[in-house]
């Protein structure tokens, strides 16, 4: 995984084809802002998928015949200022997405961890990124 820490963007290069039949989980760990500021909402996108808001929020159907996300969530495991956050997303497409595909997560500005195109990412799914 790519990380750029001015712009807050994590992109994932997906290795083979991701179904549309299952949730896709990987873990990324960043370094929280040593001052406190608001949360933030990542967007994801990939060429194929628009950009959207990750959240909690179901998609209604789709009047268009575009691909969207059917899950979109993200999960930190701390709010400790300075502290290690492993930010956990789970994302399902509604259509497959085939090897090459770059899914793009953003808006995850606010962080001291520093630029890298090496992030580690770990999690069920971490090896089809």
């Amino acid at each position: 995984a790519a990380w750029t820490a001015a712009t807050g963007t994590l992109v994932l290069t997906a290795t083979g084809p991701i179904p549309s039949t299952v949730d896709q989980v990987v873990t990324a760990v960043l370094t929280n802002p040593a001052a406190l500021q608001g949360g933030v909402t990542p967007k994801i996108a990939t060429a194929l998928i628009p950009q959207v808001p990750m959240s909690a929020a179901v998609l209604t159907g789709a009047t268009a015949p575009v691909a969207s996300w059917t899950t979109k969530r993200v999960f930190q495991s701390s709010v400790i200022q300075g502290g290690t956050n492993t930010l956990t997303f789970t994302i399902k497409p509604t259509a497959p997405l085939f090897g090459g595909n770059l899914i793009t997560i953003g808006g995850l500005t606010g962080s001291f961890t520093a630029d890298t195109t090496a992030l580690p990412v770990t999690g069920t799914n971490a090896a089809v990124f």
